[in-house]
């Protein structure tokens, strides 16, 4: 399948369109995320992002209908990126941006394997324990206006032939058509007959789904690149997720690490090869999204800001979507160059400053990857084994 000319994600957080993108590098062409739309569009993929997550429904639509008419959408492939544990205004976003677009279908697959979650009878299957089962057609039946429709896994386990077969009969009578996925396989075998049987309807999913997309382009010869140096780490950790906390006690276990408070300054010190920089765990059941996180995100930005005018470390870091915009909000980036994926939807990017500064960036969301996660992630840094701890 020769390159598209243009190909864009709209994702509803920072860490999604990051994560999404960096799916694009196996191609060898490049992968951007723009976190204000307006400039000009690169070559290869390029992500945007409606920062849309915390948003009521009718305010998050409002926010992608604004977005997409700043940009050019007449000849190119678009992507919805949605998150892979279902939260956001999945309907309403959808309805909006279908509409923005001319578009009849989308169709609908959450799954990402390499992060242990898919659905099986619409409903997600998660590396995590939830309060209770969540049905994805059903989350779309609460904001959009569309019909929905449904293929079970024992039908994409047919086959393309079968998973073509019924989306001709579903996209008769629906306009959303959710499809079970639990492997990579199955992902594959969607992609395939999506592309096939319904060429002009909207792709929405994961990571997941977009790295099916991605692994239909030849590889061209730029070749992911982006070696991990880093002698002075600054690692911020703004998610409430239980998982992102539970990765910061092993990293403290496997690595010699010093703690940034605002309540005793720090900044004027020797800074240490890890410095961390975290919000406290949250209490159970607090809502991890939404006003007071945004607030809590911000006021840890603030922090690591001024540790990073003074420090000016290697390597960032960075645990939650709301926590990397508000930091690169007040860093004055406005546009990421991925580099590659280092773990299964985290990426290794570059961005610079207008003043010149230049950045060497991880993101992650708050509860991707096992407990060992961040701890693995630095040992991929060979300048920091001297400050392990075994």
């Amino acid at each position: 399948m020769p390159i598209d000319p243009t190909l864009l994600i709209l994702a509803d957080d920072l860490t999604g369109a990051a994560d999404c993108a960096a799916r694009w590098r196996v191609t060898g062409e490049p992968a951007t995320v723009q976190l204000r739309p307006g400039a000009a569009l690169n070559a290869g993929a390029t992500a945007f992002i409606s920062d849309s997550r915390h948003l009521a429904p009718q305010q998050a639509a409002e926010r992608v209908q604004e977005l997409l008419a700043q940009l050019d959408t007449t000849e190119t492939r678009w992507y919805k990126k949605i998150d892979s544990t279902l939260r956001g205004n999945l309907g309403a976003e959808l309805d909006a941006m279908l509409m923005a677009l001319g578009r009849t279908h989308a169709l609908i697959c959450p799954a990402f394997p390499a992060q242990q979650r898919g659905l099986t009878q619409g409903v997600l299957v998660c590396d995590r324990a939830i309060a209770a089962p969540i049905s994805l057609p059903e989350r779309l039946a609460e904001q959009s206006q569309r019909p929905i429709a449904t293929i079970a896994l024992d039908c994409v386990r047919q086959g393309p032939l079968a998973i073509m077969n019924q989306l001709r009969e579903q996209a008769q009578h629906a306009s959303l058509i959710v499809c079970d996925a639990i492997s990579e396989a199955d992902l594959q075998a969607i992609m395939g007959a999506a592309l096939l049987t319904l060429p002009d309807a909207l792709l929405c999913g994961s990571a997941g789904l977009f790295g099916a997309l991605a692994a239909r382009y030849p590889a061209s010869e730029g070749a992911p690149v982006g070696e991990l140096i880093a002698r002075r780490v600054l690692v911020m950790v703004g998610s409430g997720s239980g998982m992102a906390h539970r990765q910061l006690e092993v990293l403290q276990q496997r690595y010699y690490t010093a703690l940034a408070h605002a309540e005793r300054d720090p900044f004027g010190s020797p800074p240490a090869a890890i410095t961390l920089i975290h919000l406290p765990p949250p209490p159970a059941h607090a809502i991890l999204d939404g006003p007071q996180a945004r607030q809590l995100a911000e006021q840890t930005a603030a922090i690591a800001g001024r540790w990073i005018d003074t420090h000016q470390p290697d390597l960032l870091v960075v645990v939650g979507g709301d926590t990397a915009m508000a930091l690169f909000e007040r860093l004055a980036i406005t546009e990421l160059s991925i580099q590659r994926e280092l773990l299964p939807g985290i990426p290794l990017s570059q961005a610079a400053t207008p003043s010149g500064k230049h950045y060497q960036l991880i993101l992650k969301a708050g509860s991707f990857g096992d407990p060992a996660t961040l701890a693995n992630l630095l040992d991929r840094c060979a300048e920091l084994q001297s400050v392990r701890r075994n």
